[in-house]
Parts: C-alpha cells; sequence; structure tokens
C-alpha cells in the first residue's frame, strides 16, 4: 500500500523523504530518538572537546562528571601543601663560612620534598616525616657556590607536580665570616722544638684541624727560603730539604677565610765528618 506524503509536511519529518514522481514514498531509517540518559553523556562528550587542552585524562572526567550531571569546573580542587623553612633560621637570609648547610622546617599535605639550589642548578630530595600534624623535613645541601645561593624548596602533594607549595632562602657562604684559625702541631721527628740530624732533607709530620673543614697546610725553612705544600690536612707530611747549620723550618694550617695557625720546629743540620 502506497501512502501519500504532502510535500509541505515531508520535509519536517525525520528519516522520511518525498514521494517519487510516481506518487509511491521510499522511508528511510526510523528516527533516531535519544534516550535521556545520553543527553549528559553527549553534553560531557562536547565539554570534553572544548577541554582537550587537558589531556586524555581531563577529557575522561570530564565525560564521567559530566555523565553524572556534575559540572567539573565545581570539582574540587587538590589543596596546595603547606612548607616552610625554620633551620637554621626562620629569616630570608642565612650567613655561613661552611660550603654546607643543613635546612628543615614544617610541611604538610605533601607526598615529597625536593630542593633546587639556583647558583649552580643543584638540587636534590629532602628527608620527610609525616608522622606529626604538620610533619617535618630536613634535607643536607653541600656544595654551595661562595656568594649568594637562592634555594627553593619544593613540597609536592601526589609526587606528580600538579599541586606544588614552595619556601624560598638564599643562603651567604663566605669563608671570610670564620674567626677561627686552624690548630696544627709537628709531632714526627719530635713534640720537642728542636731537632738535630745529620740528613737532608729531613720528614716532618703532625695533624691539624680547623672548624670548617676546608683548610691545607704549607711550609718554609726560613734559612733557605724554600717553601712547600705537605701532603694531606688533617694528618699532613712534608719532606723539607735543610742547609748546614741551623734551619727554623715553620709548619702553617691556612683555611677558606685566610685564617692562620702555626708550628715550628728548629733543625740544626750536623753533617757526618769524613
Amino acid at each position: 500500500m502506497n501512502v501519500q506524503v504532502p510535500t509541505d509536511v515531508a520535509p519536517r519529518v525525520r528519516g522520511v523523504r518525498s514521494p517519487d514522481t510516481d506518487g509511491s514514498c521510499l522511508c528511510a531509517r526510523p528516527p533516531r530518538i535519544w534516550p535521556p540518559a545520553w543527553a549528559g553523556v553527549r553534553r560531557a562528550l562536547r565539554r570534553a572537546r572544548e577541554r582537550h587542552a587537558r589531556g586524555l585524562l581531563g577529557g575522561l572526567i570530564v565525560l564521567v562528571l559530566g555523565a553524572c550531571g556534575r559540572d567539573p569546573a565545581t570539582a574540587p580542587a587538590t589543596r596546595v601543601p603547606s612548607i616552610t623553612v625554620t633551620s637554621p633560621t626562620s629569616q630570608s637570609q642565612y650567613d655561613t663560612f661552611f660550603s654546607a648547610v643543613r635546612l628543615g622546617g614544617s610541611v604538610s599535605g605533601a607526598r615529597t620534598v625536593r630542593w633546587v639550589n639556583a647558583a649552580n642548578e643543584s638540587s636534590g630530595d629532602a628527608f620527610i616525616s609525616t608522622s606529626g600534624d604538620p610533619g617535618t623535613w630536613f634535607a643536607e645541601i653541600s656544595g654551595l657556590v661562595q656568594g649568594g645561593n637562592p634555594i627553593t624548596i619544593y613540597a609536592d602533594a601526589d609526587g606528580r607536580g600538579r599541586s606544588i607549595g614552595r619556601a624560598t632562602i638564599r643562603v651567604l657562604y663566605d669563608p671570610r665570616l670564620d674567626p677561627e684559625p686552624p690548630v696544627i702541631f709537628i709531632t714526627f721527628p719530635t713534640v720537642d722544638p728542636v731537632f738535630t740530624t745529620d740528613s737532608s732533607p729531613i720528614v716532618l709530620a703532625g695533624v691539624a684541624s680547623d672548624n670548617s673543614g676546608n683548610f691545607g697546610v704549607k711550609w718554609i725553612n726560613t734559612r733557605t727560603g724554600v717553601t712547600g705544600i705537605a701532603t694531606g690536612a688533617g694528618q699532613w707530611l712534608a719532606s723539607v730539604p735543610l742547609a748546614a747549620g741551623d734551619n727554623l723550618v715553620i709548619v702553617t694550617a691556612v683555611d677558606r677565610g685566610g685564617n692562620e695557625g702555626r708550628d715550628s720546629l728548629l733543625v740544626t743540620q750536623e753533617p757526618t765528618a769524613n
């Protein structure tokens, strides 16, 4: 049976074509009717396309939340971690004559803590304890550059860099701030102030120390004017050429701040008679 569809109605009927010239009617597929549950999904797909810059994961989140009837813009955001520097100072700058520093403070809402020294682009992970509320963190930072070291500490909420809190401190490393000189002692071949020998050179040895840990040992024979650098620092060794007669040998420990500590030995060389 042929069904006649008026030409002024056919264009408004989805899935129905106009009658053929012979009066017959060809009908296409039935009109698609979207269930109400799919409406939210379709809206979510549009939102996902609009937010494609957020990446695949962001689009999936938009899709799921949209299907549930929730606006992704109203989804709760990850809380930014809180971090502070309290040790060795809570001020914005710390001065030291050591080439290393230990920083520490409080932190909350963070899974990882990391530090970066902009002066030499060094970085590392801090130790973190979340047993308290807030927790604590500390970092051992070595290799400071002489002068200013701007250090930033980053607290990461999930370890993925999506929510980061930060704190900064400037560490000024200046060896000249050190007020204490090193100490040095000659312990070989004697601890006495004078020594007699018939040979040259003479081997001297001893110990030295400094509160900064950065120092070296040098020597001079004031009789001949010959100088040299000892081997080692905390335990040092030097071979000193002698002239016949009295030789005043001075050993000096020098730290990075230019502070000096000295000890001396008067060595008399008595050549063996032929």
